[in-house]
């Protein structure tokens, strides 16, 4: 499906393979990653399969665009499958990358090439900062489906991982020059993100308004949609 600001149509993708992720830095620079190692590219105008290497077995459940510019155009992706696995694209070519676990890994969402954060089942979390991964402490054992956050200087890089029965993660990653960061050694914070009735919560997505404020959406099971309300710090059901 592409969304053209008013509306909505279908298009052509030349596979019948179940697709499970799209991200893309340009109109005609766009990747949707899905089952059996799936990559289909997208250049403006049709959609042509990529070869994903060692990925042909695996499952691809995620993929992101980060901030390796040419010409103020993001040119390099990361994406995460099952097994761990995880494939990188260098603006010309897809090719395997380390991993820091064998465990399925389902979304990511970064800043930069130093700021990579990956969610996976029982409840791991990773970043990648340069070549290596780093596990972050986790609270919970439900798998974790998405991660999104926002990079509000001065305030520190605020991170939320939705996942398994309505669970809802927050991070807050404070830099060594964020002079306004409350808490720098905070780690995740389930407190009242947890959203009652949700069986699965599996995408979350937003934007930052007032240089810190967060405001996002939630995708979850059974066609609903949560909205952040900041003035209350809680999930709000859209009608």
């Amino acid at each position: 499906l592409r969304y053209d600001g008013a509306s909505w149509t279908t298009m052509a993708s030349g596979t019948t393979a179940q697709l499970r992720g799209v991200c893309g830095s340009a109109a005609d620079r766009v990747f949707a990653v899905g089952a059996g190692g799936t990559i289909l590219s997208y250049n403006g105008t049709q959609w042509s399969a990529e070869r994903s290497g060692t990925y042909v077995y695996n499952d691809i459940l995620g993929v992101f665009a980060i901030n390796q510019t040419t010409g103020g155009i993001q040119t390099d992706f990361i994406a995460v499958g099952n097994a761990g696995r995880v494939a990188y694209y260098n603006g010309s070519a897809w090719s395997e990358y380390n991993s820091a676990t064998g465990m399925d890994l389902y979304g990511l969402w970064g800043t930069d090439s130093s700021a990579v954060y990956v969610s996976g089942a029982a409840g791991n979390v990773f970043k990648k900062k340069e070549t290596a991964w780093q596990s972050l402490s986790f609270i919970t054992q439900k798998s974790l489906y998405g991660v999104w956050g926002t990079e509000a200087k001065y305030y520190g890089r605020q991170v939320y991982a939705p996942g398994q029965d309505g669970t809802m993660l927050y991070r807050k990653d404070c830099g060594s020059d964020d002079a306004f960061c409350k808490d720098p050694t905070a780690g995740w914070l389930p407190a009242y993100f947890h959203i009652p009735g949700l069986a699965a919560a599996n995408a979350v997505w937003g934007y930052v308004i007032y240089k810190r404020t967060a405001q996002g959406y939630l995708a979850g099971d059974q066609g609903l949609l949560y909205y952040f309300q900041p003035s209350s710090n809680k999930w709000a059901l859209v009608d």
